[in-house]
């Protein structure tokens, strides 16, 4: 199956009741998802619900079952919600028809290469793992993978828990509300910035901040940005998503309850941070118009005098482009945007933010 990214997050064309669509696949997502635009085209019965994500509460549709099929194949009947996804359009700058959860992926093993842009979805006697691989438990969680993380403060302190495998996050480590507080994270005197999180169900508070490693199974990595919910509840210590995963190749078995893994050729690379702290959703008809809709304190956009509803003229980027572009420490960058009837020029000076001690 092929996949496209918006900077961590994979995407795979598939069909949906005999029509195509664009769908995220989200180890996270309990329940596959249609955007509510396309889901009034599918002739299946619905009734309201309430859903949740990113610790937020949203109305949508419950819809009965729809046939979700990849390459001809025959498919499989999965329950199905319908909710807006405009929100999640415009912040990976591509349409967004929707998302495969749990019911179709618990069925397989299912194989993510990211840097050949490639996930294999085999039976359960279908998959042999390379000799070098190496393997750990998960356990499901309403069909959702999860596996014991140790997160590694500065000196000797680490934090053990339950992470949930989350292939529809960009963040490399996110930590749930009750396990933050519980173990007093972010630690006493660490650096932090907002960084508010983003879900299907809008937006909700959230800080990063750096910690010494995080380790899953054999594998350590080295000092990754933090972030940590301020809303919601979990069971579980966090979630592990595309920064930190894109620095593996690894098979989630859902019906033996395990997970295959090895490094990639991006293991090792430092984790990045949005230094510029600007939200942008794009638009137009082809995603590729490019307004500012949050401007967070105390970097560098604000500095240099981003507004809220500025429209990014120049440079002409795509979304990923303009992610990696605002990545990029010890650098300066230009951005033309109009701002009502005025065409400005403003500079932003990426400086890192936050550090970790040695």
């Amino acid at each position: 199956m092929p996949l496209e990214f918006s900077l961590h997050v994979p995407t795979a064309e598939v069909m949906v009741e005999g029509r195509p669509a664009t769908m995220v696949i989200d180890t996270a997502a309990s329940i596959t998802v249609l955007d509510s635009a396309f889901a009034d085209g599918v002739s299946v019965a619905s009734k309201s619900v309430k859903v949740k994500g990113a610790g937020r509460e949203a109305n949508a549709r419950r819809l009965d079952r729809i046939r979700l099929s990849h390459r001809g194949e025959q498919g499989l009947d999965v329950p199905a919600i319908a909710i807006s996804l405009e929100l999640l359009s415009g912040q990976m700058g591509r349409r967004i028809d929707g998302i495969i959860g749990a019911h179709f992926l618990q069925r397989y093993i299912v194989e993510f290469d990211y840097q050949r842009k490639v996930a294999s979805l085999h039976e359960s006697n279908g998959f042999k793992p390379p000799a070098d691989w190496r393997m750990t438990t998960i356990r499901l969680a309403e069909g959702r993978p999860m596996v014991e993380g140790l997160l590694i403060g500065t000196g000797s302190k680490t934090y053990k828990g339950d992470f949930l495998l989350d292939t529809g996050s960009n963040y490399g480590v996110t930590l749930l509300p009750e396990f933050a507080e519980r173990h007093m994270l972010p630690p006493k005197g660490s650096p932090m910035l907002e960084d508010p999180s983003l879900g299907i169900a809008g937006p909700s508070p959230a800080v990063v901040f750096p910690m010494g490693g995080f380790q899953l199974g054999e594998l350590r990595f080295s000092r990754p940005y933090v972030r940590a919910r301020q809303g919601g509840r979990g069971e579980n210590g966090g979630l592990i998503g595309g920064a930190l995963l894109r620095q593996l190749r690894f098979a989630i078995d859902y019906p033996g309850k395990r997970l295959y893994y090895t490094q990639s050729a991006e293991y090792g690379r430092p984790f990045a941070l949005e230094l510029a702290g600007v939200r942008v959703s794009w638009y137009g008809v082809d995603y590729s118009q490019a307004r500012v809709i949050e401007v967070l304190p105390g970097r560098a956009g604000a500095k240099a005098g981003l507004q809220a509803g500025d429209e990014i003229v120049e440079p002409r980027l795509s979304a990923n482009q303009l992610a990696e572009h605002l990545r990029r420490p010890n650098s300066t960058t230009s951005l033309v945007v109009k701002r009502g009837g005025q065409t400005l020029k403003l500079e932003l000076q990426l400086k890192p933010l936050l550090s970790v001690e040695n």
